[in-house]
């Protein structure tokens, strides 16, 4: 009815990236992706979920040697639909772009880092997403200072100029605040789990925050 589409992320938590638990990964990906590949509701696939920050923990090589097959895995299910990952650095953007429909970065860098990694592509090469971006609004005794809500709505409508201005597709983070950040999802340092819970452009009951009008107006233009 509201014409929105999506763009599932098909693995976030690894469970490893030893060979011995691709035939895991393989039927996940089976059964997912065989059951809504014909739905026009997706728009496209995202194989995983800032695989970049597994890269410490397992190794570079075997998060890529575990992607690339996933991904041959993923085009021999769904040909109709794209295929990205979404990268959490920018300088791991281009890993695998050969294969990937097109490139997926989650941008909490600076502007000036984008636009230093956008001087080097060329028009010929794959299309860019900024598939994750976002500020945080809430103040907590570990950033009293560091944010508010006209904090994040100046810098969101900064960076959304500079993504206009370059026409580059982007995604906001996130919707809703959230109540509680868990340390088994965001990691344990209090200051990173306090940040997470203020990104949303809604507050937990709903409340719309000042950038609401911001991003509105941005689809007016």
């Amino acid at each position: 009815r509201h014409d929105l589409r999506l763009i599932p992320t098909l693995i976030d938590f690894p469970i490893g990236f030893e060979i011995s638990k691709f035939p895991t990964y393989i039927r996940q990906l089976e059964f997912i992706v065989d059951r809504y590949k014909h739905d026009n509701t997706i728009m496209a696939w995202n194989l995983k979920n800032e695989a970049d920050l597994d890269f410490k923990a397992n190794g570079k090589d075997e998060v890529i040697r575990w992607a690339d097959l996933m991904i041959d895995t993923y085009k021999q299910i769904d040909a109709q639909h794209p295929l990205t990952i979404g990268w959490a650095n920018i300088e791991n953007a281009l890993i695998l772009e050969n294969k990937l429909d097109y490139i997926s970065l989650h941008h909490y860098a600076s502007i000036t880092e984008l636009k230093e990694f956008l001087e080097t592509r060329e028009l010929a090469e794959k299309p860019i997403v900024i598939e994750e971006f976002g500020i945080p609004s809430n103040k907590s005794i570990w950033n009293l200072y560091l944010h508010s809500e006209s904090r994040q709505a100046k810098e969101i409508k900064t960076r959304i100029d500079f993504y206009d201005l370059h026409k580059l597709p982007w995604i906001i983070w996130t919707l809703y605040d959230f109540d509680e950040a868990p340390s088994d999802v965001f990691g344990k340092n209090p200051l990173a789990r306090s940040k997470q819970k203020g990104f949303g452009i809604l507050k937990v009951d709903g409340q719309k925050k000042s950038v609401v009008t911001l991003i509105e107006n941005s689809f007016k233009r």
